[in-house]
């Protein structure tokens, strides 16, 4: 897993993705998510390089404090079924519901930007393949990488939850009012400087948005990008 692989975590909210879905959603979310990440490993393949990736599961009515380290897998469709069976068991709608009296009054951008510090944290990012044999030495590994960053961005996040839209759900997300969800408001409420910093500037993370109430229908901009 060298500098010409693209390395992509899911990051899904359990309690979005449950609260207000049917078995149809998740169904659609299923194929969408399997879709998405089979389209981002035929565009590496095209590109010569390779297609990492990951997954993590939080929610804003339980804790998501602890260690997991987490690895990054290729893709294949033994590693995809059992992703699969995991989110089926966490956010399908015959498994207990949210409870969502509890998380009322919580701020759901907080549980997400812990979530997000988290994965910066537990997946190895920058860890090179030891077994490979052309494997660089560290000196020049850190020089492409920075080269890489100044080229844009190299890895990605996908954040998997309802995306806060109307008035009512993004005060529910932020706990403030504001007229509307854009970039910048999403850049100073959600991701803190030494955060921000840490995606862009020295993992090269790029950050995705797939509004999970839009994979149902027809609608084309269920993805937004951050």
């Amino acid at each position: 897993m060298g500098d010409t692989s693209l390395k992509v975590v899911l990051l899904i909210d359990i309690t979005g993705c449950k609260i207000g879905q049917t078995s149809h959603h998740l169904q659609c979310l299923d194929l969408g998510l399997f879709r998405m990440l089979a389209y981002l490993n035929h565009v590496c393949i095209g590109n010569g390089k390779e297609l990492y990736w990951g997954y993590k599961f939080y929610s804003c009515d339980e804790s998501n404090s602890g260690y997991e380290k987490r690895q990054f897998v290729e893709m294949s469709l033994k590693h995809w079924e059992k992703f699969e069976e995991i989110l089926w068991k966490k956010c399908s709608p015959s498994t207990a519901s949210p409870n969502q009296t509890s998380t009322h009054n919580k701020i759901h951008a907080k549980y997400l930007n812990q979530a997000l510090s988290e994965v910066t944290i537990y997946f190895p990012w920058n860890q090179p393949d030891l077994l490979s044999p052309t494997q660089l030495n560290h000196r020049y590994s850190t020089k492409i990488k920075h080269q890489q960053l100044q080229h844009g961005l190299t890895n990605l996040i996908l954040i998997v939850r309802p995306c806060p839209l109307t008035w009512p759900t993004i005060q529910e997300f932020f706990g403030k009012q504001y007229a509307s969800l854009t970039a910048e408001l999403l850049e100073e409420n959600l991701l803190t400087d030494v955060l921000h910093q840490k995606l862009t500037q020295t993992l090269g993370i790029g950050l995705g948005w797939i509004d999970v109430n839009n994979w149902a229908s027809k609608t084309t901009n269920a993805v937004r990008y951050i």
